[in-house]
């Protein structure tokens, strides 16, 4: 599978980079469209001239070591220490790329402000549309889509005496058929708009219920089990959970995940219910659980790495105090306790979207396609070898992300670690602002912005 590529530079000059202090000024960075960052700055400073000129071929021209030929100079080899040719043998390739998007829910009623936010039911329809198209143009650079769950509103009249139970039967016929319409208008989006060649992977979400768990599974082409597996290329594996299992209201009633779910809700004080159990949210119970780390240890064994996408966050922090699953300490140790092999955890369900990074491992809450002002949300999930770079695209926020342990050598230099802008200084070579420019976009890129489309000759971004 073919995939795209950051883009590549032919320059060549000779340069050093060194960090200061002594400068206070300071720059905001957009942050992909809604979030913010602050930049340090880092000073570029002219090369000693002891080390000689370079052309743009990497060819040493200081005049006491060249001949008055140009044929007597010779290219170093890929090889050779220091020979600027290395640059291009290194130039950073994804292993592969992942399309993902969240909580688009459609609801055939009024756009507007829901409480305090922002909400456009109607519009999730195109929005989603759009996003699906363009993920079929890039079909060729992606291995895969993963909906992060909750693809359309959904309507019930559960007891609000008791926000754990529901029983679907007791609803009313309306209340049913406009569930299963507005769900199927949905689905057939995704059946028209991604291309077949496309695999598309979703999880359920609480409002995913609304049709009951069956019909949504057999909809969106789930098999038989809540959670499953799905192998990526080059040693990577994906694993779909399920954060509805554990919630009574969810799951059937006296099954084992209910009656686990039932005891440790008693386990709990009204108080902690109220800041961290929110019915409309869920966890792990212990049946998936095992599964879980029966994966993670399958995938230890035979060294592969991990990426886990569930609808609800995975770790406390990584979204607000209650929208992460009821569990989500105990799932985060334990994925922390796995960090060689667990790398990058990715959810939805909370709005705002969220980040933490626990141990060696990377929390993401993708920001919700239903309430971006700006039109869309979704992201690209670049795969490397030694960390994951998420491309968002409308509200969705870029993140980098090192999965390489600290400490240990990369071999390949990474500008996008560097927290700063960088300028020129003691220098009026207009070569070298050009070059000072081209890392600045660079740092910012990978880092904070969203794509653009400059960012690959190979991929189609619609705005």
């Amino acid at each position: 599978m073919s995939s795209f590529s950051l883009p590549t530079t032919t320059t060549r000059t000779r340069i050093t980079i060194k960090s200061t202090r002594k400068t206070t000024t300071t720059r905001q960075n957009a942050g992909g469209r809604g979030g913010k960052g602050g930049w340090k700055r880092v000073i570029l400073v002219k090369a000693s001239s002891s080390f000689g000129e370079e052309d743009v071929d990497g060819i040493n021209k200081d005049s006491s070591s060249s001949s008055s030929s140009s044929s007597s100079y010779r290219q170093p080899s890929n090889q050779s220490l220091g020979a600027s040719s290395r640059l291009e043998s290194v130039h950073k390739k994804p292993l592969f790329t992942l399309g993902v998007f969240a909580d688009a829910q459609y609801a055939d009623k009024e756009n507007g402000t829901y409480g305090t936010r922002n909400k456009y039911f109607r519009d999730a329809k195109e929005r989603l549309k759009n996003c699906l198209n363009e993920f079929s143009e890039n079909a060729h650079a992606l291995a895969c889509v993963i909906n992060l769950g909750d693809l359309y509103d959904g309507y019930n009249e559960d007891s609000a005496e008791n926000l754990y139970f529901r029983d679907a039967s007791s609803w009313s016929e309306e209340v049913k058929a406009r569930n299963v319409k507005e769900f199927n208008e949905m689905v057939e989006i995704t059946e028209k708009s991604l291309t077949k060649d496309l695999k598309l992977v979703s999880v359920l979400g609480n409002h995913d219920m609304a049709v009951t768990r069956e019909v949504f599974k057999q909809k969106m082409n789930f098999g038989e089990d809540d959670y499953y597996k799905v192998e990526l290329p080059r040693n990577w594996v994906l694993l779909c959970l399920d954060t509805t299992d554990m919630n009574p209201r969810y799951v059937d009633e006296n099954s084992e995940a209910w009656k686990e779910g039932h005891a440790w809700l008693a386990s709990k004080t009204e108080e902690f219910k109220k800041r961290n159990a929110k019915p409309w949210s869920g966890g792990i119970a212990s049946v998936q659980f095992n599964w879980l780390k029966e994966q993670v240890d399958l995938a230890e064994k035979e060294g592969k790495k991990v990426i886990v996408c569930s609808h609800n966050a995975l770790a406390p922090g990584s979204a607000r105090e209650g929208m992460v699953a009821w569990n989500a300490d105990v799932i985060s140790s334990y994925f922390e306790s796995k960090s060689e092999t667990v790398k990058v955890c990715v959810a939805g369900h909370d709005h705002p979207g969220g980040y933490i990074q626990r141990g060696n491992v990377h929390y993401v809450t993708i920001e919700a396609m239903l309430e971006a002002d700006c039109g869309t949300s979704y992201g690209y999930l670049e795969v490397y070898e030694h960390e994951c770079i998420l491309r968002g695209v409308g509200a969705c926020k870029s993140r980098r992300m090192r999965t390489s342990e600290w400490g240990r050598f990369t071999g390949i230099a990474n500008f996008g670690m560097l927290t700063g802008d960088i300028d020129v200084i003691d220098s009026n070579d207009p070569e070298e602002e050009k070059l000072a420019d081209w890392i600045n976009d660079q740092l910012r890129t990978p880092s904070s912005a969203s794509f653009s489309s400059d960012d690959s000759d190979d991929l189609i971004i619609r705005r």
